[in-house]
C-alpha cells in the first residue's frame, strides 16, 4: 500500500471504531491538550478541507501561533453533532488534499497519532498494520518543529518489539512500535507501555 491508501484506510478504520461510540464519549478528553475526542476529529477534517492561504490567515490572526489557531479550529469544528462528524469522517477518508508545505506522509502521520489520541482515552483497541506504524516511525524520526520528535529521540536507542524497527545509539527504549511513534510525538501517556535504561531520560523529553 502507497502512503494515501493507508491514510484512506486509516480514516475509514477510526470512523468504523467511533460508530458504536455513545454521544457523551465524544466529551472525553483525548490525548490532546485543551481537545476533546469530537475535536480531534474535527482537526482531522480540517486538515482535508483547510487551503493553505486561509491557514496562514487563521494562524496571523492567532498572533502567529499555530498551536492556538488549532486548537481554536478544533473546538470550532468540535461543535458540530457525532453523527455529523462521522458522516463528514468517512466521505473524507479518499481525501488526498494536504497544504503546499506538507507531504502525503505527514497526513499519515496526522491521522494514525490523532487517532490514537482518540482511541486510547476511550479504550478502543486497533491493531495497526506493521507497514503504516514502520512508515510513521520512520517520518518521525526526522521530524523537528512542530512535534519536536527527533529531539525526542536524540541519544536513544528505540526498538519496537513487535516489528522489526529500531532507530539510533544510546541507552535502550523499548515497547510496541505504536507506543513509541506516541512517545515521539509527545504524548506522555505512551511511556506506560515503554521500557529500558533509557526511558528516564525520555520521560524528560515528554
Amino acid at each position: 500500500m502507497d502512503e494515501w491508501a493507508h491514510v484512506e484506510r486509516a480514516r475509514t478504520e477510526l470512523a468504523e471504531d467511533l460508530e458504536p461510540v455513545d454521544e457523551g464519549e465524544w466529551d472525553k478528553p483525548s490525548l490532546c491538550t485543551e481537545w476533546r475526542v469530537r475535536d480531534v476529529v474535527a482537526h482531522l477534517l480540517d486538515e482535508t478541507e483547510v487551503r493553505t492561504g486561509a491557514l496562514m490567515l487563521g494562524v496571523a490572526r492567532s498572533g502567529f501561533n499555530l498551536d492556538r489557531y488549532l486548537a481554536r479550529e478544533g473546538r470550532r469544528g468540535g461543535a458540530c453533532s457525532p453523527s455529523v462528524l462521522l458522516e463528514r469522517l468517512r466521505a473524507s477518508a479518499p481525501s488526498r488534499l494536504h497544504l503546499a508545505f506538507t507531504k502525503p506522509i505527514d497526513t499519515l502521520v496526522g491521522v494514525t497519532v490523532h487517532g490514537q489520541d482518540i482511541r486510547r482515552p476511550l479504550g478502543l483497541r486497533r491493531a495497526l498494520p506493521e507497514e503504516r506504524v514502520r512508515l510513521v516511525l520512520d517520518r518521525l524520526k526526522t521530524v523537528g518543529f512542530p512535534l519536536r520528535a527527533k529531539r525526542r529521540a536524540a541519544g536513544l536507542t528505540l526498538r519496537a518489539t513487535d516489528l522489526r524497527w529500531s532507530h539510533g545509539d544510546g541507552p535502550e527504549v523499548e515497547g510496541p512500535g505504536e507506543a513509541i511513534a506516541m512517545m515521539l510525538a509527545g504524548r506522555p501517556a505512551a511511556l506506560a507501555d515503554l521500557r529500558g535504561p533509557g526511558l528516564a531520560a525520555l520521560s524528560d523529553r515528554v
